[in-house]
């Protein structure tokens, strides 16, 4: 599909005559991209903190910072940094803001990856050879060396994301699976 099917704006007025653009693939990676940068800083202490500090506690709570991101802004400000940057938010069905059910209903896919991620890091403090990794390609080794199922739940949390958001190619009010379950839209600020 070319750039132009997957961002062409579709427009729809609802019941109430207001008229919607919905946010298509591409300005929703745009958003994604400047989520990721905001968040960069984020991930580094989460490496620095994994392979330098050790501390399972502070990982778990750079863990956790990570996870509240995105559904309280979009719960509290109608979207992320990045969708504010790209000029796009979430609304829910009849154009308000969402309840905070529907920000963590949103939120599912990347929620389970998360929880897995966790569990996962748990796991790999567990066990006492990974006192002795020190860098980012050592980490990498000992992960293969040690993987278990959490790892594989991992690719699958990773696989439950993808289909959720190449759901929004098939349908004009261009909703991600997660968006239809949690009753949302996302759209253009104006």
């Amino acid at each position: 599909m070319s750039d132009h099917i997957l961002d062409e704006d579709y427009k729809q007025y609802d019941e109430d005559q207001r008229l919607y653009r919905y946010a298509g693939f591409w300005t929703r990676v745009g958003a994604a991209m400047v989520d990721g940068i905001v968040l960069l800083p984020l991930s580094g202490l989460s490496f620095y903190i994994l392979l330098s500090m050790k501390s399972l506690p502070l990982i778990i709570a750079v863990s956790l910072i990570y996870t509240v991101y995105k559904p309280l802004m979009e719960y509290q400000y109608g979207a992320t940094l990045g969708k504010m940057a790209v000029g796009i938010k979430v609304v829910d069905e009849d154009g308000g803001m969402l309840t905070p059910n529907q920000a963590i209903i949103r939120y599912s896919p990347w929620l389970i990856g998360n929880i897995v991620n966790i569990l996962f890091l748990v796991e790999i403090f567990s066990l006492g050879a990974f006192g002795e990794v020190e860098g980012f390609i050592e980490y990498t080794t000992f992960v293969q060396e040690h993987g278990s199922i959490l790892s594989t739940l991992s690719s699958v949390a990773s696989l439950i994301l993808l289909v959720s958001v190449l759901g929004l190619l098939f349908n004009k009010q261009k909703q991600a699976l997660h968006d239809k379950v949690a009753k949302t839209y996302c759209i253009y600020k104006n």
